[in-house]
């Protein structure tokens, strides 16, 4: 799909996000400023969340309420090891029935479900988008 604009991105994942069962891993990946936090925001959005989503890159793990489903958005640009992951205490929410969105997804993927859904976002100009979406199957 391309997205030729942030909120074109926004509605993209909204549509995906309203058709999402729990539990649902989904894993964002694209260089910085690729769209990631705002894939994250439509997917929430679809899921029901009137919460603002904003980039867990500081606090590693932000948890906003779907109108179905908790949302647990990680962002592991930063987890290179096991422990670091175990210390965001990834381990604790992965077993939940619940929708994990993972910015970074690959840092810790021998660590993730098999079955997930996988989401690359591309810049193909300034805010033109190329977003490739993998193991949806819905």
């Amino acid at each position: 799909m391309i997205s030729n604009s942030p909120q074109e991105t926004i509605e993209i994942a909204k549509a995906i996000g309203q058709k999402l069962k729990q539990p649902t891993v989904i894993t964002l990946e694209g260089e910085l400023g690729a769209g990631k936090t705002c894939f994250a925001r439509g997917l929430a959005m679809g899921l029901g969340s009137t919460e603002l989503v904003t980039s867990p890159t500081f606090a590693l793990m932000n948890i906003y309420d779907g109108s179905k489903f908790k949302i647990y958005h990680f962002d592991m640009y930063r987890v290179k090891s096991f422990f670091d992951l175990e210390s965001t205490g990834f381990f604790d929410f992965v077993s939940q029935q619940a929708i994990l969105i993972i910015e970074w997804g690959s840092n810790v993927l021998e660590y993730l479900p098999e079955q997930r859904i996988d989401v690359q976002i591309t810049k193909l100009g300034n805010e033109k988008r190329e977003i490739k979406v993998y193991g949806l199957d819905i």
